[in-house]
């Protein structure tokens, strides 16, 4: 029985298996594919047929290795020529994989992405003698891709970088810096009343206003010094090769940057200011936790005494000792929270008249030390507050409290 040729026709495979080499073709192009040969001591480069309509090159531009290499972009980080005769693998007899991408820059200028994979074959020497492979159009892959490595880096409501790249960045600084025996600056700058404005103008304003002040933080900073958003209103500045003079000098440069001129928004016009606070390292911190934190710490300092203004990091005996009994306190408060020695003491309230007698009775907290002492709720609930532990303490006073009545 003859087969139907519209069978044939239709998609350009044979019912019975067999493949239209000219539809096959066909297919490579429609998916954006070219096949090329590429004899290495010669040069030569034999393509598919489809390889210029594929890749919008003259036919000249593919006759070569050499030939191809020139029309690649300069935004491409690596060519064939590297991948597979500076490769560092050997071939014992299969070949050698490679998968490569960069850019290729077509007639008219248009730069498209490729993808470029195949394998390579050593002569009898094991030098590179032949490779063959395909390449194919990836350039909206390679967009979608590079936007959301941007998106991951970028803040997208700044554009400045995000806190997990600046981050990064900053941990290769410090470590360069020690390298070398230099120093760097890390500047935090926090966005002033941000609360205050989101109450009278809306988030949107607090928004505009955040976006601006960075615009105006970069337009002040030195080559090679970079600016990323930490949080909500907080701006981080990376300073290399910096002094704590150069520290000073930068942060009037950015105060006045902030303050000299009214934030124009769409609900009228904002007063705007900035409070920094910096650390010089690896001097005074030596790792990036330090850096935030004593960074933040300076901000912190002067931010209790007024705003608008700035304060480097300084080492303090005496804040030194608090920290370090903060941190003992702390310490205290998790471990009698997970050894339930957290409890209860019953303070009398007499009456003022002549019999004096219990009215009720005062509730308070208390902590008891694994040496049987007592540590008073005045030294556990403001830190326990300010670390986000009071409400695992309220939860242990609550339950406490029930068991009682029960």
């Amino acid at each position: 029985m003859e087969r139907p040729q519209s069978l044939i026709a239709e998609g350009g495979h044979d019912p019975e298996g067999q493949a239209d080499p000219a539809a096959a073709s066909d297919i490579l192009s429609s998916v954006g594919t070219a096949t090329y040969e590429w004899a290495i001591p010669s040069d030569r480069l034999t393509w598919s047929e489809n390889a210029s309509a594929v890749l919008g090159i003259d036919p000249r531009g593919l006759a070569s290795g050499r030939a191809y290499a020139q029309i690649m972009a300069p935004e491409s980080p690596a060519g064939r020529f590297e991948a597979v005769v500076n490769s560092p693998h050997l071939d014992r007899g299969e070949g050698v994989a490679y998968c490569i991408e960069y850019a290729v820059r077509a007639e008219g200028g248009a730069v498209h992405w490729v993808e470029d994979s195949g394998r390579w074959f050593a002569s009898s020497d094991g030098r590179p003698l032949r490779a063959h492979g395909a390449v194919r159009i990836i350039t909206e892959s390679y967009e979608m891709r590079r936007r959301l490595i941007e998106a991951s880096e970028i803040d997208p409501l700044t554009g400045q970088l995000s806190r997990h790249r600046f981050c990064e960045v900053l941990e290769d600084a410090l470590d360069d810096a020690r390298k070398v025996r230099g120093s760097i600056g890390l500047l935090i700058a926090s966005v002033d009343n941000l609360a205050h404005v989101n109450e009278a103008y809306g988030f949107d304003i607090a928004d505009e206003i955040i976006a601006g002040a960075g615009r105006r933080i970069r337009s002040r900073l030195r080559g090679g010094d970079l600016l990323g958003r930490l949080s909500g209103n907080k701006f981080g500045l990376l300073m290399r090769n910096c002094q704590p003079e150069e520290m000073e000098v930068a942060a009037e440069r950015i105060l006045n940057a902030v303050r000299e001129d009214i934030f124009l928004t769409r609900a009228g016009p904002v007063a705007v200011s900035v409070t920094l606070g910096g650390v010089i390292a690896p001097r005074h911190a030596d790792t990036l936790a330090a850096m935030m934190g004593r960074a933040q710490e300076a901000l912190d300092g002067i931010k209790v005494r007024r705003r608008g203004a700035f304060q480097i990091y300084a080492p303090s005996l005496e804040r030194e000792r608090a920290r370090q009994e903060n941190l003992k306190i702390t310490d205290e408060i998790v471990s009698a929270l997970n050894d339930r020695r957290i409890g209860l003491a019953f303070q009398p309230i007499v009456t003022a008249g002549s019999d004096r007698r219990t009215a009720y009775y005062e509730c308070l907290l208390r902590i008891r030390r694994p040496d049987g002492s007592l540590l008073p709720a005045a030294a556990i609930v403001p830190l326990a507050e300010k670390l986000g532990l009071v409400r695992l303490v309220d939860a242990r006073v609550l339950e406490l409290m029930r068991a009682c009545w029960n």
